[in-house]
């Protein structure tokens, strides 16, 4: 058995690291499933579960360069008197 530490850290026994295939140096995210239960999934499972999932017809070609251009000229800081301000640019 585990305890949660005042940290809010939790060791994971060897043995359970050892039967779900993880271990030193895997990055992990863990996930709320329900209450009182949480799931610490691999991220490259991850990544290979989600990667391709959008064809032509969701994302069409260019659509994300023009979406990481905007998203880059999108939060554009200037001073003020409060300190600063950010300013939304159209797309």
């Amino acid at each position: 058995m585990s305890v949660i530490s005042k940290k809010n850290q939790v060791t994971i026994p060897a043995a359970a690291l050892a039967e779900a295939g993880l271990g030193p140096g895997h990055e992990v995210t863990v996930v709320a499933v329900a209450p009182g239960r949480l799931e610490v999934v691999r991220v490259d499972d991850l990544i290979s579960e989600f990667a391709g999932m959008f064809d032509d017809t969701v994302c069409p070609p260019g659509y994300l360069e023009k979406l990481r251009r905007w998203m880059a000229l999108s939060w554009i800081h200037r001073p003020s008197r409060r300190g600063c301000a950010r300013i939304a640019v159209a797309m």
